[in-house]
């Protein structure tokens, strides 16, 4: 989505086709005249595009990749601040991606992020997994928010208005980089080729901090960084 302002200064009127629940907020996307949902008529157009191969069409390499944020926008404004420091979690991808095994962890090893002080921590998984908070007894310590998250919308709104997100690869890590607020990546050993190897910064998100299994399988590693960066920035 960050190419469509490229594709809008070339003289483009961009439609974008998406599945429903990523209209909403694909229609705040810079560059972007119109959005279409996918099985539903499509407006006149010329030509049609794959977004993953944009980057191949403009010729894009390390040192060129548009990196202007926010380009996605929560839709209404912010909701009230309660004190404290306030963090999305979510612990599980698609349990259909093939390497969901490897990126996705147990929702127990984010509990360790509340002995920073201060610190609240907001479940923002969707689907099945979702019910894991109940399933672990954890509903006084995490506030489930994902029953409340129709759309993807919804959770740019919920990402808005927290201080952090803190996630396994999945795609609540790219929405919180393409609204432009911080976020922290929870990497296995041997990550999607997306976040490269051997550095803690992601050049397609200027907000965003890598934190990678220093083993194959080792969470305690990653969440131990985790907690110690967090102390850095929280105190406790």
């Amino acid at each position: 989505m960050r190419y469509a302002t490229l594709v809008a200064a070339r003289g483009g009127r961009v439609v974008v086709l998406c599945p429903r629940p990523l209209a909403r907020l694909l229609a705040t996307a810079a560059g972007v005249d119109a959005v279409a949902v996918a099985g539903e008529p499509l407006p006149a157009f010329d030509l049609h595009h794959p977004l993953m191969d944009l980057p191949i069409t403009f010729g894009t390499v390390l040192d060129t990749i548009p990196v202007a944020v926010p380009y996605l926008r929560a839709p209404g404004e912010a909701g009230p601040r309660a004190p404290g420091f306030h963090i999305g979690i979510a612990w599980r991808g698609n349990p259909r991606h093939e390497n969901d095994r490897n990126r996705s962890c147990p929702l127990e090893r984010f509990l360790g992020l509340l002995d920073v002080s201060g610190v609240t921590l907001h479940g923002l998984q969707v689907g099945e997994a979702a019910g894991d908070i109940a399933a672990l007894g954890a509903g006084a310590l995490i506030a489930d928010r994902g029953q409340h998250l129709g759309d993807f919308a919804d959770t740019a709104a919920a990402v808005r208005d927290l201080d952090l997100v803190v996630s396994v690869d999945t795609a609540l890590v790219h929405l919180a980089g393409a609204l432009g607020r911080p976020v922290w990546t929870l990497l296995p050993h041997a990550p999607d080729w997306r976040w490269m190897l051997g550095r803690q910064d992601s050049p397609w998100y200027p907000t965003m901090r890598l934190f990678r299994q220093p083993a194959p399988g080792d969470w305690d590693g990653a969440f131990t960084a985790v907690v110690a960066a967090l102390r850095e920035v929280v105190g406790g």
